[in-house]
Parts: C-alpha cells; structure tokens; sequence
C-alpha cells in the first residue's frame, strides 16, 4: 500500500468529520439553544469557538486530501509542479478550492459570532448558509456528479445526506462538548437541550437514510452487487454500523434520557453518547473508503 493509498481516506474521513461538526455546531445553535427558555451565551459562544477551531482544523484535512490526490497522480518522473497545476484544473480541483475558500469564510464567521454584538449577530446569520454550502461540496466530486443522466437528483441527495448526519450526529458531538463536559450543565439544563435535540435528531436520521437508501439505488444494480461488489461490501459494512449508530440513539432516547429525568444522574447518557459517536466514527472512517470505491456497472 502506497502512501496516496493510505493517506487519501483517512484525509478524506477527517475533511467529513469537521463538515458535520461545522453542520453540527450552527444546527446546535439555531435549532437547540434557540429553544431555551432561557437565554444560553455561554453555550453559545463554546459552540461558536468549537466551529472556528472545527474551520481551522478543516484546511490541514484538505491539504492532506490535495497530496494524496497529487500523489496517485503523478509518475515518477513528473514534475510535481507540473501535477498540482493538473490537479487543480480539473473538476476535482475546482471544488476543492471552493472547500477552501468555505472553509476560511465559516472560520472567520464562527470567529464572529464568538464575539459580541453585531459581530456576534452577523456570524451567526452567515454560518448557516456557509455549511450548507459546505455539506453539498463533497457531492460535486464524487460518486453523485459521475452518475448517468441528470446529476442533480444525485448531488442533491448526497448533500441531505452529509447536511443531515450532521445535524445529527455532529450536533450530538457539539451537545456533548457544551455540555457533558467538566463541570457538566446541570441535568435539568441537560435534559432540555436534549429534549429539543431529540425531535431534530430523530427528522434527520430519517432523512439520512432515505437519501443513503437513494443513493444505493442509483449506484447498485442488484441486490446481490452488495456482496459480490467491493462497493456494495463496504457500503454493507456502513448499514451495520450506521444500525449500532440507530441502536444507541435508541437506547438515548428511551432509556437513558428518561433516567436522567428521574435521577438527574447524566452518568449512562453521556456513556451512551460516547458508545453512539464511537460508532459514527467508524462510519465516517469506512464513508471515506465507501466514497473511493467504483460501483459495481450495471448488467449488458
């Protein structure tokens, strides 16, 4: 295995890591603090500074992305100049400069919207619109813009999809690190962020399968394509985890939220969201396998 082998999935599974916990950071934000009932800045703002951090760490992520790519590329006695050029004329290279310039306008509006004032107001109007545009990027590169026929059903799926996890999932990571933190927010705190994160979990999750299931659809042409195909095998491989992923947020949802209501003891909860973003790891890691593998073609 060369090092462009190795190093393009894992750069890959981290550049989707910070875009769900950019997606995450702004979906806790609007969709979870706005719901308090009480005014909540000091989450706000840690939500803000994870954001800029999740950008800044973002641009490393691609960076990585960009040698692996320059290095499957090039021959040995290609220059390597003569390679970034090629590399970054092509349509892979167009959006990858895109990411970059989202990144660095998502970074400088999380580092806004941790100020105060209008600042504060005008990061966070603008992180919105920057991670949406930031969740369909991925698309424009991948299995979704190689498809025959109409691309926009198919970017447009992988884009919920992203968009969605990380309302879900990466929401989960950034309500994890305001809030189960030492000292942890108080349980009555902590049951009502989870309270309103729950309906926005459980929307995305749904959303996140019937985009993934459509997205299956397009690319394999048999059931059997999901063992006899090195897609189809990885991609099996992701439906059992993104299960284990379901299994937790189960789990979350009816057993251990209802003990934090009746014990105010946050212990099993935070286990079970460690256990579930453990597993979206995982997922994550094998996406960004999944991602380079060729679907299987379709039958003469």
């Amino acid at each position: 295995m060369d090092v462009a082998t190795l190093l393009a999935p894992l750069a890959r599974a981290a550049v989707f890591a910070c875009l769900l916990l950019i997606v995450g950071a702004v979906a806790f934000r609007w969709l979870v603090l706005s719901r308090m009932t009480e005014p909540q800045p000091e989450a706000e703002q840690a939500a803000a500074r994870l954001g800029a951090v999740v950008a800044a760490s973002l641009f490393p992520a691609l960076l990585a992305l960009f040698l692996a790519q320059v290095l499957s590329f090039r021959e040995p006695s290609e220059p390597f100049s003569a390679v970034v050029a090629l590399v970054l004329a092509i349509p892979w290279g167009k959006v990858w400069m895109a990411q970059i310039a989202a990144g660095l306008l998502a970074q400088a509006s999380f580092i806004a919207a941790s100020r105060g004032g209008r600042r504060r107001r005008l990061g966070w109007a603008l992180t919105p619109w920057l991670a949406a545009g930031q969740a369909f990027t991925p698309a424009l590169s991948g299995h979704a813009a190689a498809v025959e026929g109409p691309t926009a059903w198919a970017v447009g799926a992988d884009g919920l999809h992203l968009l969605a996890g990380g309302a879900w999932l990466g929401q989960l990571a950034v309500l994890a690190a305001t809030s189960l933190r030492r000292p942890a927010a108080p349980a009555s705190l902590l049951l009502e962020r989870l309270n309103a994160f729950s309906p926005v979990a459980l929307a995305s999750a749904a959303v996140v399968a019937a985009t993934g299931t459509f997205s299956a659809w397009l690319h394999l042409h048999r059931v059997s394509d999901l063992w006899t195909s090195g897609y189809g095998r990885l991609l099996a491989i992701k439906l059992l985890l993104f299960a284990a992923v379901l299994a937790f947020g189960a789990w979350n949802w009816r057993r251990a939220t209802p003990k934090l209501r009746a014990t105010a003891d946050s212990g099993m909860i935070a286990r079970s969201i460690r256990g579930e973003l453990m597993m979206a790891a995982l997922v994550i890691l094998v996406t960004a396998w999944f991602v380079a593998s060729s679907p299987p073609e379709a039958a003469p």
